[in-house]
């Protein structure tokens, strides 16, 4: 889990399987190319562990065309049906040299975790 994974892997990863522990970054930006100070985009990326369970019913690849698709099915995988059981704030560097994140680490009752980074 040291490594950024490419979209399309991580995709294929939820397709097939429910990872016990998701790592999301979120980082808002402003378009400096654009004169529209207002204009935000939203890049998320994931860290998946290697654990999970295989799905009796493999996701359609259809569904998942951007990075924010993908985030929801995360989000609708950890929550729908699932007590949250603990959460605690955090602060996690990828490397020595990047910068800090802050972030929420969510448990739930599977013991699946979701961590959420900005």
């Amino acid at each position: 889990m040291s490594k950024f994974k490419k979209m399309t892997l991580i995709r294929e990863e939820i397709i097939k399987r429910i990872p016990k522990e998701i790592s999301v970054f979120i980082s808002l930006r402003i378009n400096t190319i654009k004169s529209n100070e207002g204009e935000l985009y939203c890049y998320y990326r994931f860290l998946l562990s290697e654990e999970g369970t295989k799905r009796a019913e493999l996701l359609p690849k259809k569904d998942f065309k951007t990075a924010r698709d993908l985030f929801k099915q995360v989000l609708n995988d950890f929550f729908t049906d699932k007590q949250l059981v603990s959460s605690k704030d955090e602060i996690r560097r990828i490397s020595y040299s990047a910068d800090a994140y802050l972030g929420i680490c969510l448990q739930n009752e599977d013991n699946e975790k979701l961590n959420i980074y900005i």
